[in-house]
């Protein structure tokens, strides 16, 4: 739940998904907030919802590829540097690494999006060196 304390402030979001034992984990800065996994192997994480407009690419943030419903809302906020990895994060590393920038050329590491484009800027590089370039639909800031 958000309070007003926290409104205006920054805060280290993570995921984790572990595809061996079908859990999900959430950190906050780096501290688990929550964790769930599946014990129903008919309602596997690895059948997620399907995209409901295939002619939008995946979208950071927003549920609009899928629909725009009370159920589907967009994320309303700042997002500094988004990284994706083809391996489950432990948390140490999340705490670790929650302030730093990247080099780049971790292994794993699959997208990497720093943000740090010039204002109204709508293309982002991705610092991994796998050429995922993304597209802002509000450019920079």
């Amino acid at each position: 739940n958000v309070t007003a304390q926290m409104i205006g402030q920054w805060f280290h979001f993570a995921a984790t998904f572990d595809g061996a034992n079908q859990t999900i984990t959430m950190y906050i800065n780096g501290n688990q907030v929550a964790q769930n996994t599946n014990t129903d192997p008919s309602k596997s994480f690895d059948k997620l919802k399907v995209i409901q407009n295939t002619q939008l690419t995946m979208q950071i943030a927003s549920a609009n590829a899928l629909s725009n419903s009370s159920s589907n809302l967009s994320y309303k906020g700042w997002i500094d540097e988004f990284r994706l990895w083809s391996r489950v994060v432990d948390s140490q590393s999340l705490i670790c690494n929650k302030d730093l920038s990247l080099n780049g050329d971790e292994p794993n590491l699959e997208l990497y999006y720093r943000f740090n484009e010039p204002p109204n800027q709508f293309q982002i590089c991705d610092a991994s060196g796998n050429d995922n370039t993304g597209f802002l639909r509000s450019g920079a800031n």
